[in-house]
């Protein structure tokens, strides 16, 4: 069931991962590519017992297994700094520790972690994602590159309505639910789990519920929260991003109650209520601005840079990195 993510997921994957995502790359800008020379690809970069390797070694393996992701960077870097300068627009000399700064408060904000947990955060992501101090730090240019044009070009798409801020207000401050979604194309399949959650010779404690839901998600429902017995925690009956059906059901639903089979726009689901609890903090007018603000900053960052890379005019001329583009 697609929900909001939790506040430390969402933080990292809004202000860490716009130079990926915008562009359907992996991995962030990297400097403008300069010509290799017949030397410096001859020149040794590893030694085995008895052999050198050579960049010119590597060169198409590289081009084959990561070229896609390179290029769409390479690509990117290029375009946007051509149209910084064409719209005359200057980049701060600090721009890459404002970025770092900007990650860092916002994850502090909206996690609620101390400046150990937020450095811990950001580290495991940059390793799992391959970020070294390189590709990091290029990353943070390319945000802040997007961040100056977004504004400069197109300042209405990230001024919130007061819908937006209406709706976030409800997200950001109202009640959160615990909850077990099942999710199956049949409504044949949903009505029999439903039979055999309910299904029971003693008392029907709402653990037993909860664990014959669990057993049924894992073997029956299509959604991904399968994996986790179709739990889903933090869920707001305001975020669009839940279907209708199951927004309208935490209304009505107690903890320990399980909803009827509910008609969805991917087939029939279910919905079990496992627990009702307030926010865990209530944001000011202000900061729900600014959530919205920056996700709205953050949707305009990813178009601009998709729009970028496809009109780009690109001519992929070496063989291996032309595979791993036509593979991407």
């Amino acid at each position: 069931m697609p929900q909001r993510a939790p506040a430390l997921a969402a933080s990292i994957s809004a202000a860490l991962t716009l130079g990926l995502a915008a562009c359907s790359s992996v991995s962030p800008s990297v400097p403008r590519p300069t010509p290799t020379s017949t030397a410096a690809a001859d020149k040794p970069i590893a030694a085995l017992r008895d052999s050198l390797l050579t960049w010119a070694d590597l060169q198409p393996l590289l081009a084959e297994a990561a070229g896609a992701a390179a290029l769409e960077e390479a690509i990117l870097d290029r375009v946007l700094e051509t149209r910084l300068r064409d719209a005359s627009i200057a980049i701060p000399a600090d721009a890459r520790d404002v970025e770092r700064e900007s990650l860092a408060l916002a994850l502090q904000s909206d996690a609620d972690l101390s400046p150990d947990q937020v450095q811990t955060q950001i580290d495991r992501l940059r390793r799992a994602r391959g970020l070294g101090p390189t590709r990091f730090d290029a990353l943070l240019l390319r945000n802040a590159r997007l961040r100056a044009l977004v504004r400069t070009a197109t300042p209405t798409d990230i001024t919130p309505t007061p819908d937006q801020l209406a709706q976030e207000q409800q997200i950001a401050n109202g009640d959160r639910y615990r909850v077990r979604v099942f999710f199956n194309a049949s409504q044949v399949i949903c009505s029999q789990v439903r039979d055999e959650v309910l299904s029971a010779n003693g008392p029907t404690t709402p653990q037993l519920l909860s664990s014959r839901f669990a057993d049924a998600a894992v073997r029956l429902s299509t959604d991904p929260s399968s994996r986790a017995g179709g739990l889903i925690d933090a869920v707001s009956a305001a975020d669009p991003a839940v279907p209708e059906a199951i927004r309208q059901s935490l209304a009505t639903l107690q903890p320990g109650d399980l909803s009827p089979v509910l008609v969805t726009g991917r087939g029939f689901g279910l919905v079990l209520m496992e627990a009702r609890t307030p926010a865990a903090r209530q944001l000011t007018a202000e900061q729900v601005d600014q959530r919205v603000r920056s996700r709205l900053e953050r949707l305009a960052m990813e178009r601009l840079a998709r729009e970028c890379v496809t009109t780009s005019g690109l001519s992929v001329l070496d063989p291996s990195l032309a595979w791993s583009w036509e593979n991407r």
